[in-house]
């Protein structure tokens, strides 16, 4: 009886052959291709289920790591940073220190919590805390309010100079600010000078008043209450001299925020970047090139 072990198959075929002797009858199996199917098809499909049994622990497991960079356009990140009006220079400070002008894209992953500073001439500097996710797609808008004579103006009001470094004139508002706190506390202490003169006066003049009758001394309480006289009008003269000086320091101040408020046409900022990450998380170097036409 013969074994029926194989059957047949694409590919293979079984031949058989009996030789009948006069001691024992010898069987001769012959197979062609089908075991070597057999045993592809084996390591094919153990391949296949060891592949879907990593790749589903890999997505069941929560520290999967996300993929890094590379050069495939699919898996680059695009962080836009616009603004409005364009070509405003933009800072960021985080675990990275990035600098570049608007629209400014940022081919980096970035992740967590920066500051970010926009400025351009002639436009309030913008600042702000942003988060990023991580997974390079942010998209920030940034919308710059832009400066006017009338908010010098009122800062000039408020605190003399600072008009004058709102209008990006910082040297003119040191010297404005220093003239005007000076002279307003030269003429607070020259204002005590004449109150302690006035009352030296008064006190003179009340012992004048007291002793008059008396023929004794009387030359000199006049001398007295004139020489107190004389240094009250000394102080009043030198208070109103302060006073009139401090006064015009803060009509110019007013005038000079007002009406020699900058034009911001003509300025032109070119800026060159190279990115990079800080120096105490890596030994690369920053380099920043600014050329500015004022």
């Amino acid at each position: 009886m013969l074994p029926h072990l194989w059957s047949s198959c694409e590919g293979g075929q079984h031949d058989m052959r009996i030789e009948n002797s006069a001691s024992r009858t010898k069987k001769h199996w012959r197979f062609r291709g089908c075991f070597h199917c057999w045993v592809l098809a084996g390591m094919i499909l153990l391949g296949v289920a060891l592949n879907d049994a990593q790749l589903a622990k890999a997505q069941s497991s929560p520290y999967a790591a996300e993929p890094a960079p590379s050069n495939d356009a699919a898996f680059e990140a695009r962080i836009q940073i616009l603004s409005r009006p364009i070509g405003a220079v933009v800072a960021l400070d985080g675990e990275y220190s990035m600098i570049g002008r608007t629209p400014y894209t940022i081919t980096h992953f970035l992740r967590g919590s920066y500051r970010i500073r926009a400025a351009t001439p002639g436009y309030e500097t913008w600042e702000a805390d942003y988060v990023f996710n991580g997974r390079g797609d942010d998209k920030l808008s940034i919308k710059l309010t832009s400066k006017s004579r009338y908010k010098a103006l009122w800062r000039s009001m408020l605190v003399p100079g600072w008009g004058q470094a709102y209008s990006d004139h910082k040297t003119r508002g040191v010297i404005i600010g220093v003239m005007q706190f000076s002279a307003a506390g030269v003429l607070i202490y020259q204002d005590s000078k004449y109150t302690e003169a006035l009352s030296d006066y008064n006190a003179a003049l009340k012992n004048f008043q007291a002793n008059q009758k008396t023929q004794e001394g009387q030359a000199d309480l006049i001398a007295q209450v004139r020489a107190r006289q004389a240094d009250l009008d000394n102080a009043y003269e030198t208070r109103q001299r302060w006073l009139i000086l401090t006064g015009l320091i803060y009509a110019y101040n007013l005038a000079d925020a007002l009406l020699f408020f900058p034009s911001y046409r003509d300025r032109a900022v070119e800026v060159n970047v190279t990115l990079d990450r800080k120096p105490e998380l890596s030994g690369a170097a920053v380099k920043l090139n600014v050329n500015a036409k004022f």
